[in-house]
């Protein structure tokens, strides 16, 4: 998995590959580029889309659009038995879009969010798939929380806290059977704190995952910024910049 960046204006096209078999996925993080196929209709794509390019295609011309920022998936077999194994988890996330109009696209930006924290930190590349697909379901387990408790117009009370936080451990154990145990850690530790005060564990800061402490950061931020029944939302240029809002919420984290 590789990161590319790219400034608005930039006019180029993807390389033929040269390996036989070979084929690439490239995830849009940001920003938005328009593909032009020879003899074909154009194409814009955006944030959450995903195009392919394989060695049976000749060169890929492009426009940038808007500054860009996209990850490629290198013969992205891996990426493909994953989107095929995580169908049901991605069913469920859409029907948890239907219940609360939020979870899935919370997550969406919450893995976006998390995956270009991962770039400015220079997070290794070795570990970047795991972040991504452990962003992406890291609240899965909301399907488990009652619905009234999910959706309540107001702050929860103590008690449906508690049920609230069982989430982060169901998330863990629904993702284990497809991505095994290093993505299971990472999701089920997504709401530890470094200072200890977090769950379901407690961990203090050594003992979280990088991964785990990378999610944290952007789900914070998200919930910050997002209008929710019980939260106005801040805007990120209300009173401090979008960097400033999110190192509070990793020294709160």
């Amino acid at each position: 998995m590789v990161f590319y960046s790219m400034p608005q204006g930039v006019e180029g096209g993807f390389q033929e590959l040269e390996c036989p078999g070979e084929t690439e996925a490239y995830y849009i993080l940001s920003g938005r580029i328009r593909l032009l196929p020879q003899g074909e209709t154009e194409i814009t794509l955006g944030p959450g889309d995903v195009f392919y390019f394989t060695e049976n295609e000749t060169l890929l011309p492009f426009h940038v659009l808007d500054p860009l920022q996209m990850i490629l998936f290198s013969n992205e077999s891996r990426f493909e038995q994953d989107a095929e194994t995580n169908r049901a988890l991605l069913d469920v996330m859409e029907a948890l879009q239907e219940i609360d109009g939020d979870t899935r696209m919370h997550c969406d930006r919450v893995r976006n969010l998390a995956m270009r924290i991962a770039r400015e930190m220079n997070y290794p590349a070795s570990g970047l798939h795991d972040l991504f697909f452990a962003a992406r379901f890291h609240d899965v387990g909301k399907c488990k929380v009652p619905k009234e408790i999910l959706i309540k117009p107001a702050r929860l009370d103590e008690k449906e806290y508690e049920m609230m936080k069982e989430h982060a451990a169901i998330s863990a154990e629904m993702v284990r059977p497809v991505f095994g145990d290093e993505i299971a850690r990472i999701v089920k530790e997504h709401h530890e704190r470094p200072d200890g005060k977090g769950y379901p564990a407690r961990l203090t800061a050594t003992q979280i995952h990088p991964a785990a402490a990378i999610i944290a950061v952007a789900d914070s931020y998200d919930a910050m910024v997002t209008v929710r029944p019980y939260n106005k939302g801040k805007t990120p240029h209300r009173s401090s910049s979008r960097t400033q809002t999110l190192r509070r919420c990793a020294v709160r984290r």
